[in-house]
């Protein structure tokens, strides 16, 4: 295989780089490194074998939510590595909710640190227990200061509303057999694969019934369309600051009774391009206007949320 086959497979097959990315990541953080700082290569036995154990439990959580960024079209890769994506993939468009994401907000981040501290058991260190502790404080600040508010500002309000659900690090079991539910699934996708769509079903369930489609609006620059349906004039939902068009998911249909209804996700936002500019309140103006153009609608109004309160604009200014 040339080198341009080799650059080609890479940038299209997604599980290539999601394995670059775990061998160059959490390779080196969870493996390489405790076993460099390991005081001696001898596990001392006994009682302290039940690292492995821990250490398994880790790799196999690692596993499932690796299973759940493939399956959603990406890789674990970090928002701020989107330079190297070529190398290392980059996140799914859509928030993943299933699986382990069920539990907690970040299985992945605890996966990492059970195989971490499952070392730190079999080797009976204290080194690598310390070394584990600065790792979770690591993931915590860029979670809370990188992670999080780009996931706010990327899916809206769904960002929220999986946050009030699901806590950031500890797991929360609502009852008794969830847990034992979420071990039965997790076995089952490690024994048995995930064959087919139903297994791997791992990404955010929009329920809302509506199309979607992509409109240019610029070279290189495509706006996310949903499509409700209805009959009548057409009238056009516009997401505000920090949010896609879903956050109409609910309201949308109700509408329909009255007219054809469309919701348009800014530039930046949802499944819309996130270029580097073009963000300046004309152009973003001019990007509505051409997407009413391209689906020929004929003077809808345009409704957007304003900080969560509904507004109009009109002519591409806001009254």
């Amino acid at each position: 295989m040339s080198a341009a086959e080799v650059r080609q497979t890479v940038a299209t097959a997604p599980w290539v780089r999601g394995l670059i990315f775990t061998v160059l990541i959490p390779g080196t953080i969870a493996i390489y490194i405790p076993f460099s700082l390991a005081d001696s290569l001898t596990p001392p036995g006994g009682f302290w074998n039940a690292g492995w154990l821990v250490s398994g439990i880790g790799a196999a959580g690692y596993f499932l939510c690796f299973m759940h960024f493939l399956a959603s079209g990406g890789t674990p890769a970090l928002a701020f590595t989107r330079p190297v994506r070529f190398l290392i993939g980059e996140e799914p468009h859509r928030l993943i909710q299933a699986g382990l994401y069920r539990l907690t907000r970040n299985p992945m981040y605890m996966s990492v640190l059970l195989v971490i501290f499952g070392q730190a058991i079999r080797y009976a260190s204290w080194r690598i227990t310390a070394y584990g502790l600065l790792v979770w404080l690591g993931f915590h600040i860029v979670v809370v200061l990188l992670e999080e508010p780009h996931l706010r500002q990327e899916q809206g309000a769904a960002y929220d509303e999986y946050c009030r659900r699901v806590p950031r690090w500890i797991v929360r079991l609502r009852t008794p057999g969830s847990g034992l539910r979420a071990v039965a699934v997790g076995m089952t996708a490690i024994l048995f694969g995930c064959h087919d769509a139903g297994c791997a079903d791992t990404s955010w369930r929009d329920l809302s019934p509506h199309k979607t489609q992509f409109v240019e609006v610029q070279q290189h620059v495509r706006l996310e369309v949903l499509d409700w349906g209805g009959t009548g004039r057409p009238m056009v939902l516009l997401s505000g600051s920090g949010l896609s068009a879903h956050i109409y998911d609910e309201f949308a249909p109700k509408l329909a009774a009255f007219g054809h209804v469309y919701g348009i996700s800014r530039r930046g936002y949802g499944q819309s391009s996130k270029p580097d500019g073009g963000y300046e309140n004309r152009r973003l103006a001019q990007d509505i206007f051409e997407v009413v153009n391209a689906l020929k609608l004929d003077h809808p109004p345009v409704l957007k949320t304003t900080h969560g309160a509904p507004g109009a604009i009109c002519g591409g200014q806001e009254n």
